[in-house]
């Protein structure tokens, strides 16, 4: 693996000087997700065709045209960064901590975000800046050759059907934004997606789930996890890895 990284590296030239080696690591591993289900379901999700490549003869090449087409798109962000920063102050997502496997976590409270309040240049810029930012705690981990993923925590309590419909409403004008760079972000992140915890699902989460499970392999699923509450929390994250608010919840229950 070091040596395709160099190899990828070298063919990028100057483009390549933004890029850690655990990005490139991470792109050439995304490219081998088994089947196309997650793009056949971003397709679904946004209304919209999705863009699958037919195939190169060689791996490197695919890999440097996703990462300059990555990095053209990286560019052309016209997002405000004050929009961004009032985003990020409701507290509806932080970096915070470690789950038991040692990956970044990412806590997210979706009914701290109202959608469809901002641009989506804007959105989108946060959620890139957010993103890059757990593949720099991840790749801190060490430079063993390995893919660093991250984790994710996504707490649903307090989200109102109707928010959640505003969210989700969103979510797909962001993917049909940027549906034909769908292939693009898969090859990106892929690798970086390590274990998410659900905690509050509900009912129709749950069925969300139970129809999207069959798009995706069986490695990407057991990756998810359904928490029946906040105190499953403790099987996978030690208290002091926990920030608030769920650590005060937590104090009452251990």
């Amino acid at each position: 693996m070091f040596e395709d990284v160099h190899q990828l590296r070298a063919r990028l030239g100057k483009r390549g000087d933004i890029a850690s080696d655990g990005m490139l690591r991470c792109l050439l591993c995304g490219q081998k997700m088994p089947g196309h289900g997650l793009l056949n379901l971003a397709a679904l999700f946004s209304g919209t065709k999705v863009e699958q490549s037919q195939g190169w003869s060689c791996n490197l090449d695919r890999a440097r045209n996703t990462f300059l087409r990555w990095d053209d798109w990286r560019q052309q962000l016209n997002g405000d960064i004050e929009k961004v920063a009032a985003m990020t102050a409701t507290g509806f997502v932080l970096w915070h901590g470690h789950d038991k496997s040692r990956l970044p976590t990412c806590w997210v409270r979706p009914a701290l975000h109202n959608g469809g309040e901002n641009d989506l240049e804007s959105v989108a810029l946060c959620y890139h800046i957010l993103t890059q930012e757990g593949c720099k705690r991840a790749d801190a981990g060490g430079d063993d050759g390995a893919c660093r993923p991250f984790a994710m925590v996504y707490d649903r309590r307090d989200l109102s059907f109707w928010q959640a419909r505003r969210n989700a409403a969103e979510c797909r004008s962001l993917l049909a934004a940027n549906v034909g760079l769908a292939e693009v972000f898969m090859d990106m992140y892929y690798a970086r997606a390590g274990k998410a915890y659900v905690l509050g699902g509900g009912w129709f989460w749950r069925a969300c789930w139970n129809f999207a499970k069959p798009f995706v392999s069986s490695e990407t699923a057991r990756r998810l996890h359904v928490l029946h509450s906040q105190a499953d929390l403790l099987h996978h994250f030690e208290l002091n890895e926990i920030p608030e608010p769920w650590y005060s919840e937590l104090l009452t229950k251990v």
